[in-house]
């Protein structure tokens, strides 16, 4: 049974298996801290999963789709995609490449669909940004609320901030500087040499734990995916948040279950009660 922290809706999903890591850590001192961006902290690519859908049915209707077919084919396609949210884009366009092909279609290599999606998100991301410079937008609308509080406090204890990205850096720090984040942070660290298949942000967060040389009880890891959670909960303590994606179709609505089997030690919708989720990570014997 999840217990709840202070009367808050912050969640400690297994407390036994928490209070066996601090057991076997020893004693408690965060330095480090790694943060997931998008859904973690910015709300700049929410509804993702309307664009994808809308790429997959694109391309499957310009390989001859039947008109009585369109709604069995969009719901398997929301199934696929739901199903491997939190797994590298590339993966996704891959389930695309394999329905072309299932329909006698000339498929176009993954790579190339995936480049398109990113496109039409990277599209969202500057019409977004332009909002916030006409004041058609404020900050609080592109960011998971609590998040710059959280940062800011994290930043005043004198912990380390790294955000990590499977993207580029460029983009991505041009965003932490837009949204007011950049200046709480050490670096951000992105993708460099990216294959297809593998997980980026697998790899950026594994070497930047290992860049740290952090000891167990001295790091934290904080984001909306499986990824950050699991080698977070692996290498010290992980704060899952189960931000509600904002898509038409509802996907990705068992999140918390997922970071909960990822090892998150916490669980957080948002950043409101940040004074209280900063000092169960300073100090999370407390709580147990």
């Amino acid at each position: 049974m999840m217990q709840t922290i202070n009367g808050t809706k912050i969640l400690i999903p297994n407390k036994a298996r928490l209070a066996s890591k601090i057991q076997a850590y020893g004693p408690v001192d965060i330095k480090y801290a790694v943060f997931d961006w998008d859904g973690t902290v910015s709300r700049l690519r929410e509804g993702w999963q309307n664009l994808m859908l809308g790429i997959f049915m694109g391309v499957l209707c310009q390989s001859g789709i039947k008109p009585e077919d369109m709604n069995a084919t969009m719901e398997t396609c929301m199934e696929s995609i739901d199903a491997l949210t939190g797994k590298p884009t590339y993966s996704q366009m891959v389930d695309l490449a394999q329905r072309v092909a299932a329909h006698g279609a000339q498929s176009m290599p993954a790579l190339n669909y995936k480049r398109a999606y990113i496109t039409l998100l990277d599209r969202q991301v500057l019409n977004r940004l332009e909002l916030l410079h006409q004041g058609r937008a404020q900050l609080a609308d592109f960011l998971v609320p609590g998040s710059k509080d959280f940062l800011k406090l994290l930043y005043e204890k004198g912990i380390q901030i790294y955000v990590a990205t499977g993207s580029d850096e460029a983009p991505v720090i041009n965003e932490l500087k837009e949204l007011g984040i950049m200046q709480y942070c050490v670096a951000v660290k992105g993708c460099h040499d990216k294959k297809p298949g593998d997980d980026p942000k697998f790899t950026v967060i594994k070497n930047l734990i290992q860049e740290t040389n952090a000891k167990k009880g001295e790091l934290f890891t904080c984001g909306d995916g499986f990824v950050e959670v699991e080698l977070g909960a692996q290498n010290g303590f992980a704060i899952g948040v189960n931000t509600k994606d904002d898509n038409y179709f509802k996907m990705n609505q068992d999140k918390a279950e997922k970071l909960t089997n990822a090892g998150a030690d916490v669980l957080v919708d948002n950043f409101v009660d940040y004074e209280v989720l900063a000092e169960f990570i300073m100090n999370p014997a407390k709580y147990i």
